[in-house]
């Protein structure tokens, strides 16, 4: 069995591991370098299109709850009512 030291897995936190070269963790960068022309392009695009899915969530979302509202007020009553038909299509009949 290999010993931990020929795995990475030493007890020393200033190395990066085996083929890593001995480079110190406080100078590596943890931040992704800023993005080049293409890749802001694309960014952008992404951006645009999640903008407009948003937008038409937002509008299906405000018409379902005018119907969530206009359903709410719903009674049996009304219903029987609807069915049953107005008062001047019983005085036609």
């Amino acid at each position: 069995m290999p010993a931990a030291a020929e795995l990475g897995c030493g007890s020393h936190g200033d190395d990066a591991g085996p083929g890593m070269g001995a480079q110190p963790r406080a100078g590596r960068s943890l931040r992704a370098p800023p993005p080049g022309g293409q890749q802001h392009a694309q960014l952008s695009a992404r951006k645009g299109v999640a903008a407009a899915d948003l937008d038409a969530a937002r509008e299906q979302y405000a018409g379902e709850e005018k119907d969530v509202e206009r359903l709410e007020h719903l009674s049996l009553t009304r219903v029987l009512a609807a069915l049953h038909g107005s008062r001047e299509d019983a005085l036609a009949r």
